[in-house]
């Protein structure tokens, strides 16, 4: 018995040592739809973009946007990352329709005056095979020279992206499922992300967010393009603790056609 414990425990650990070496990048974080590995996002952009992706993704059962920053002291290190590997690990987007998108931000750090800061250096994207007849690289390109690398926002990483995800959630509602465009307002975004209170967060099962979007549902309410009942449902959560179950992706492959 003792013998058959011994060669169960070095079967786990050899397992565990390969599948560690198999991912040469980090596992997405619990959010999975926002990876702020760089730590250059403020809680509540976090957990409204999770909110808007997540809804998108379980409602329509197609789209996954999946964001993650890293961080990284010079261009040349940015060849260290490949987006098709990530896209490829992490696996967003319906498996039967690949329409999974992947947004790689990277970014560096400075001091000025004994303040550190960010910015942006590169901003990558990978689209899965689906979405490419709907998101086509002059498209991807021009929303990002237009949001990411323009002189905007006074350089605010979370406004940038923000207005990038709600550009970005309006085209592919039109495009893909026809429904109308909703305005949004980032000096609105900017006061309620700077007012909004941090909010500990466990990730045990009880999938809150889950819950409260399916009495949503059952009591038929009708949102629109969805993203705008999500910033409610964010809302929601900012009274207390918030407990969420680690999402993943829907297993979609990459299109091989990023920019």
């Amino acid at each position: 018995m003792k013998r058959l414990w011994k060669w169960l425990f070095i079967s786990a650990f050899s397992l565990l040592l390969v599948s560690c070496k198999q991912n040469k990048y980090p596992d997405p974080t619990f959010r999975y739809y926002v990876n702020d590995y760089a730590e250059s996002l403020m809680q509540y952009t976090e957990r409204l973009i999770t909110a808007q992706n997540r809804y998108l993704y379980e409602e329509y059962g197609d789209i996954q946007i999946v964001y993650a920053t890293f961080l990284v002291q010079d261009v040349s290190e940015i060849a260290d990352y490949d987006r098709v590997e990530i896209f490829e690990q992490w696996a967003p987007g319906n498996k039967d329709t690949d329409m999974g998108l992947l947004v790689l931000i990277f970014v560096n750090e400075y001091v000025d005056d004994g303040i550190t800061y960010q910015d942006i250096l590169e901003v990558q994207m990978e689209p899965g095979y689906g979405l490419e007849e709907y998101l086509t690289p002059t498209e991807m390109n021009m929303m990002r020279e237009n949001y990411f690398y323009a002189d905007i926002h006074y350089g605010i990483i979370d406004m940038k992206l923000m207005q990038f995800q709600y550009e970005l959630l309006n085209l592919l509602y039109d495009k893909v499922y026809g429904e109308e465009p909703l305005p949004y307002d980032m000096d609105e975004f900017y006061d309620d992300m700077m007012d909004a209170p941090y909010v500990h967060e466990d990730t045990g099962s009880t999938d809150i967010l889950g819950l409260i979007l399916s009495i949503l549902s059952i009591n038929g309410l009708n949102i629109g393009s969805g993203w705008g009942i999500a910033l409610i449902v964010v809302l929601l959560g900012f009274g207390g603790g918030f407990t969420v179950i680690k999402i993943r992706g829907g297993g979609g492959g990459s299109g091989g056609r990023g920019i």
